[in-house]
């Protein structure tokens, strides 16, 4: 079986990271049995995590937004990891994505 690696990284919206943090602790209080990502039921994964990267302020100007990090391991394709997402977690990802820029509006989600 083919092993595999999917990271996926977004900006987060300026106002919505505290929002996005106190999601992300609901589901951290019980990950095997909270109902936004359900981590148990994903048959092919290894592992898969949430991890936001703070805003970023360096010298000589260096700034970076904060980022939400998704990173999973599992067996089998991308495809296929990200269609079982999909229909596991679909409004739980939406939950958490729409925190981030870029991520449609609900009427156009598809």
């Amino acid at each position: 079986m083919q092993q595999s690696a999917c990271t996926l990284k977004m900006v987060i919206k300026p106002k919505a990271i505290d929002d996005l943090k106190a999601l992300l602790a609901d589901i951290n209080k019980d990950i095997d049995g909270n109902d936004i990502i359900p981590f148990r039921k994903m048959r092919d994964t290894h592992f898969a995590r949430f991890v936001i990267l703070e805003e970023l302020s360096g010298e000589q100007g260096l700034n970076s937004p904060p980022y939400l990090i998704f990173s999973s391991n599992f067996d089998g394709s991308i495809e296929t990891h990200l269609k079982q997402l999909v229909e596991l977690a679909g409004e739980g990802l939406d939950q958490i994505y729409s925190y981030c820029e870029g991520y449609p509006e609900k009427s156009n989600r598809t």
